[in-house]
């Protein structure tokens, strides 16, 4: 956890918890993140339940195989039809 607080604070340029008594507490800048957190997790829940309709995505993929003697690549988007 304190590797991750680290990173959030060079991120953020702000402490965003600070020692206080027994427990810490979040600074104003600490404040304000929780709360664009708070907003954004809904959505961000809700984009990781979607399913996947490749018919309509627009995702280009890269597939790759060295099973052959002539190991492959290819570049998939949509509209391509493997054979």
């Amino acid at each position: 956890m304190s590797r991750a607080l680290e990173r959030l604070r060079e991120m953020f340029g702000d402490p965003l918890l600070v020692r206080s008594g027994r427990g810490y507490e979040r600074t104003v800048r600490g404040e304000r993140v929780l709360r664009a957190l708070d907003a954004l997790m809904p959505r961000l829940r809700h984009s990781a339940r979607r399913e996947f309709d490749p018919a309509r995505s627009q995702e280009r993929f890269r597939v790759a195989s060295n099973r052959s003697r002539f190991p492959t690549t290819a570049t998939l988007s949509r509209g391509t039809r493997l054979t």
